[in-house]
């Protein structure tokens, strides 16, 4: 496999993801809650690499001969990620940006999750390169599961519940329990899915459980994901406000590449790639249709 495509896979999801949180939040490229968590991202992402291993040792394991459950493991590993990024984001929403509304909630943590698995898929992509260049051959396996779309969901999701616990002074213990929970929750299930999918332990219920689950995921974080009412644009005059974004172009262009993916899926070719790409193009059609829809609505508000 070539370095294009694969840094294709790492580029093309993250201006998706981006894209898609700017036009939902109305809000600019400059918002410092977004680099503020884009950085903090990056760096987790390069520590977590190197730190994680150690911190799974430190879990207490299972007696020998004993057993656990399955997914034990990729809770242990989704709550590590996501708690990290969640007292990040709260430290940043309280210590930096003084949080106000929940643009700063959203966008911070899509930036977490946006640096975060960049970051991550560039190390591995250095990582197979450089041990190819080594042996002289190899192949990288492609993750049926775009890491991009998968943290990217789950940090949207987690920076609505999050906005919601910082909106008084006292922050909701209910709803930040919530903003931990649900992405742990998510991630964890779907990494399970894809370990099942993965070899020689392939399950029929599994490859049809991994895109109704990251579906419902995807529908759940745009059923969430709204835009602020206008008294809260109307308080948050003093910050950079954004120009006004086209939901349409937006849409039309995530609803192309959501189609070209699917298109992709027809071809000859293994079903494991097709699987792949089926994944792939869930979050563009699904944030394209969405953006569509809000166009519309956006359309008939202003003739009316």
């Amino acid at each position: 496999m070539t370095l294009s495509p694969l840094l294709a896979d790492v580029f093309v999801p993250a201006v998706v993801l981006l894209e898609y949180g700017l036009v939902k939040m109305q809000s600019t490229p400059l918002r410092e809650a977004l680099w503020g968590g884009l950085i903090g991202g990056v760096v987790f992402a390069i520590v977590l690499w190197f730190g994680e291993p150690l911190l799974l040792q430190a879990i207490p394991q299972p007696a020998p001969g004993a057993s656990q459950p399955f997914i034990t493991p990729f809770v242990a590993s989704a709550g590590i990620e996501q708690g990290c990024a969640l007292i990040f984001l709260v430290w940043l929403l309280r210590a930096v940006v003084k949080f106000a509304d929940t643009r700063d909630a959203v966008l911070g943590s899509l930036g977490w999750s946006i640096g975060f698995a960049t970051m991550n898929l560039l190390i591995l992509v250095s990582w197979f390169f450089a041990a190819k260049v080594a042996a002289g051959t190899g192949a990288m396996p492609v993750r049926s599961l775009p890491l991009m779309f998968e943290h990217g969901v789950c940090g949207l999701i987690m920076g609505v519940l999050l906005g919601r616990a910082c909106r008084s002074i006292t922050i909701s213990l209910w709803w930040l329990s919530l903003a931990f929970a649900l992405p742990v929750a998510i991630q964890a299930v779907l990494d399970a899915l894809v370990s099942v999918n993965a070899g020689h332990r392939t399950s029929a219920i599994a490859a049809a459980l991994l895109p109704t689950i990251f579906a419902a995921a995807t529908l759940l974080a745009i059923s969430l994901c709204r835009p602020p009412p206008p008294r809260q644009v109307v308080m948050r005059a003093r910050r950079k406000t954004a120009p006004p974004r086209s939901a349409w172009l937006s849409g039309a262009l995530m609803v192309i590449l959501g189609v070209a993916l699917v298109a992709i899926t027809v071809l000859p070719g293994a079903e494991a790639m097709k699987q792949a790409f089926l994944l792939r193009c869930i979050v563009p059609l699904l944030f394209g249709i969405d953006l569509l829809v809000g166009g519309i609505r956006q359309g008939a508000a202003r003739t009316a």
